[in-house]
C-alpha cells in the first residue's frame, strides 16, 4: 500500500465534493446492508475518485481494471501503475491509499487486507444497466476466494450504486447546466442551417463542432435521422422532405445532457400531426409542474397520462429517464412496479431534490405512423422543478 504524500495538483473536483460522495456512498451502503462496495465500471471509478485517466472516458477495457474498494472505514484505489511515477493517481484524485496490482485477482488480497470479514456482503456491478469492469473469469476467482478465505459474499450492488448516483451535488448540477446549455445552443444552430439535400453526416459533424464551440468538453451523441430510421445514427444519405429528428448530447466534465427536437421540411403538418406534436410538447409542461421533492413517480406518470389521454393520444409506460454521468440513468419517471429496486417501505419511488431527468414520454396517436419527440432536461429543486434548457423553444420547426 502507498499513501498519499501531498495534495493533488489537478483534482477534478474539490475535496469537499469527494468527501460528500463517499459519505453518501456509505450511507446508502448501510441502508442496503452492504459492508463493502467494489466499483469496477470505469465511470464509477471516476465518480468515486475523480481520476483523470484516458481509460475512464473510453469504452475500451483497461487491464487490469482499476477498482475502487469502499468499506465503512476505508477507501482504496487499486490500479496498475508504477508507484514511484503514478502522477495520474496522485495529482488528479483525493484518494489517500493506493494499491498497485498486476492482476485483477490481486483484488481478493486487497479485500482481505482492508478488513473484509466473515458474513460481509460485497456489492458490485452485476445488475441491469451496469457493466462490471472485471473479466468474468477473474471476477469468479475473486468471488470464490472471498467466499473460501473470508466467508464473504459478492452480491449485486447495482441498485445501491444507482441510488448513490441518483441525487446530484451542487457541483454536478452546475456541470449538467453547462452540458445542457451547449447541447441546446448547438440544437438551435443545427435547426437554423439544415436544408433539403444536405448529407446527414455533414449535419452531424456540424452538430459536434457546435457543441464543442458552445462549451462542451466532449461529445456523446449527434443523431440525425428521419422517421423510417428512428434510432439510427446519421447515415451517409441526403436529408429528404418530411420529418427530421435531432438527438444531441454534449458532455461537460463527464456530465451528459440529452435533448431532442423535431423539424418538418418541404410541407406543412396535417391537423392530426399538429395535435400530436402539441400533445407531446405540452406534456413536458405538465411534467415540469408535477415533478417536485416528495412526489412519487407514480403520481407524476399518472398526471402526464391524464393529459395525454385528454388530448386523444396514447402514452407509453413511462415519462422519462435519469441523466448524469450517463445519458440514461436510474431511477426514471416510471411506475414503481417497473423499478421495484427503488421502492421505499410504502412501495413508492419518491423523487428527491437533486435528481435530474430527461422528459421523454412516448406519445402516439391512432392512425399516425410515427411518434414525435420533444426532449427537455430538468433538475429537481427544493421547491419544484427547473427546466435547464428553458430558452430552447418547443415549437415545431417547419420549413415548407
Amino acid at each position: 500500500m502507498v499513501k498519499r504524500k501531498a495534495p493533488p495538483s489537478y483534482p477534478d473536483f474539490p475535496r469537499s465534493e469527494f468527501e460528500w460522495r463517499i459519505e453518501r456512498a456509505r450511507s446508502v451502503m448501510e441502508e442496503s446492508d452492504l459492508e463493502v462496495l467494489m466499483l469496477t465500471q470505469n465511470l464509477h471509478v471516476y465518480y468515486s475518485t475523480g481520476i483523470q485517466s484516458v481509460g475512464i472516458c473510453r469504452p475500451d477495457h483497461p487491464f487490469p481494471q482499476p477498482t475502487v474498494i469502499i468499506t465503512r472505514d476505508d477507501l482504496v484505489l487499486a490500479r496498475r501503475a508504477n508507484p514511484e511515477t503514478d502522477m495520474i493517481g496522485n495529482d488528479t484524485t483525493w484518494v489517500e491509499d493506493f494499491e498497485y496490482i498486476q492482476s485483477e485477482t490481486d483484488i481478493a488480497d486487497i479485500l482481505k487486507k482492508y478488513g473484509v470479514r466473515r458474513g460481509d456482503r460485497i456489492g458490485t456491478e452485476l445488475g441491469p444497466g451496469m457493466r462490471n469492469g472485471l473479466t468474468p473469469y477473474n471476477l469468479e476467482i475473486i468471488r470464490r476466494r472471498a467466499w473460501d478465505e473470508l466467508s464473504a459474499q459478492i452480491v449485486d450492488g447495482s441498485s445501491a450504486i444507482w441510488k448513490i448516483r441518483s441525487v446530484k451535488s451542487g457541483l454536478e448540477i452546475d456541470r449538467m447546466r453547462k452540458s445542457v446549455e451547449a447541447t441546446a445552443k448547438a440544437m438551435d444552430r443545427c435547426l437554423d442551417i439544415f436544408e433539403k439535400g444536405m448529407n446527414q453526416l455533414d449535419l452531424a459533424r456540424k452538430a459536434a463542432v457546435f457543441m464543442l464551440e458552445e462549451g462542451a468538453t466532449m461529445v456523446d451523441n449527434m443523431q440525425v435521422y428521419d422517421p423510417p430510421f428512428s434510432g439510427a445514427m446519421a447515415l451517409d444519405r441526403a436529408i429528404e422532405e418530411g420529418y427530421l429528428g435531432l438527438d444531441l448530447s454534449a458532455i461537460y466534465k463527464y456530465y451528459v445532457s440529452d435533448l431532442y427536437r423535431l423539424a418538418l421540411l418541404g410541407r406543412r403538418p396535417t391537423k392530426d400531426e399538429e395535435r400530436l406534436y402539441e400533445c407531446r410538447a405540452g406534456v413536458n409542461q405538465v411534467l415540469e409542474e408535477a415533478i417536485r421533492p416528495g412526489a412519487t413517480t407514480d403520481e407524476v406518470v399518472a398526471k402526464a397520462r391524464e393529459y395525454v389521454e385528454g388530448m386523444g393520444c396514447v402514452m407509453g409506460a413511462g415519462a422519462g429517464h435519469g441523466i448524469g454521468v450517463e445519458a440514461h440513468e436510474s431511477p426514471g419517471l416510471y411506475p414503481a412496479k417497473l423499478q421495484p429496486e427503488f421502492r421505499d417501505e410504502e412501495g413508492e419511488v419518491v423523487i428527491e431534490e437533486g435528481m435530474m431527468f430527461a422528459l421523454e414520454p412516448s406519445v402516439s396517436m391512432d392512425g399516425l405512423k410515427y411518434r414525435f419527440n420533444c426532449e427537455d432536461n430538468v433538475v429537481v429543486t427544493s421547491s419544484g422543478c427547473e427546466n435547464m434548457n428553458g430558452f430552447l423553444s418547443r415549437e415545431l420547426r417547419v420549413r415548407a
